[in-house]
């Protein structure tokens, strides 16, 4: 084991130790929405935390309890009430393929420059990741391809090109599906079992006196699984924080990939919690 796993290791074991000693707990008016210095500080400090539903927004920003369900919340829905797989592959096969082609400018039409106007939507980046719009396709392609890999998807080659051409296919689909219903069935039989090394990671939102969460790049379908199962609440690891208030200093605005009011256009679009902002890929 190299030295750099091993003081990552040390680095979380001792911050587990400090949540047990801490046991940091949002209290009804956090629960409810409202934040003041100590919340700020109860974020920063905790390593994980027990996350409202009723608070949260999914990886495309919508809010679970939104009305117009996340499409991969209605895989989960539909899985439940015993529809069959067959048709739910091609529901959500039929609401990504709608998005093939498209571009960023195409999905969110005031991001009009040429970078946007260039950049396919399925490699989008947030004003706050920490991966610029150059890097952040090659990234896509990579995680595509690890994850799917996993689930079922074959690949005859493993070009980018030969990745690429899979993202919006109905074995793509087929493949998210049953990645679902296996994990939704081990979690009706064993439970929800909190690793602390393996936590779905969310992101924290503060706006004056109000915040909300929506889920980072690790365990979203535990996240959909958990909020349809009627949990109202989930563990999360704290993957990061952003304040309104200091959107200047993330890092695809510092590095000129988003101005401060495109950035705000994201922020808000996740704080309200009714508009996406990527699309189902």
């Amino acid at each position: 084991m190299s030295l750099k796993l091993i003081i990552i290791g040390l680095y979380v074991k001792s911050r587990i130790f400090i949540d047990s000693i801490l046991k940091l707990r949002l209290n009804k008016h956090e629960l409810n929405g409202l934040i003041n210095i100590k919340t700020k500080l109860k974020f920063k400090f905790s390593y994980s935390i027990d996350l409202p539903f009723s608070l949260g927004r999914t990886v495309r920003g919508l809010a679970f309890n939104n009305s117009e369900k996340d499409p991969y919340s209605k895989v989960v829905i539909d899985l439940l009430n015993g529809v069959n797989k067959k048709s739910i592959i091609k529901g959500l096969y039929s609401k990504c393929k709608k998005h093939k082609g498209y571009t960023v400018n195409m999905f969110i039409n005031s991001l009009n420059e040429e970078k946007f106007r260039s950049q396919p939507l399925w490699a989008i980046v947030n004003p706050w990741d920490k991966i610029s719009i150059e890097d952040s396709k090659q990234s896509y392609i990579n995680s595509f391809y690890k994850n799917r890999s996993q689930n079922n998807l074959a690949f005859n080659e493993n070009s980018n090109d030969g990745i690429i051409s899979k993202i919006y296919s109905i074995k793509s689909a087929e493949s998210q599906v049953i990645q679902f219903d296996k994990l939704l069935k081990k979690i009706q039989i064993e439970g929800f079992k909190n690793n602390f090394q393996d936590l779905p990671t969310a992101i924290i939102f503060f706006k004056k006196d109000k915040w909300c969460w929506m889920m980072g790049h690790s365990g979203n379908h535990r996240s959909h699984i958990s909020c349809e199962l009627n949990n109202d609440k989930i563990k999360c690891k704290i993957a990061a924080i952003v304040d309104f208030d200091n959107l200047d200093n993330c890092f695809n605005v510092v590095n000129g990939s988003y101005n401060i009011n495109q950035a705000k256009l994201f922020f808000n679009r996740v704080f309200n919690g009714l508009e996406p902002i990527r699309g189902p890929i």
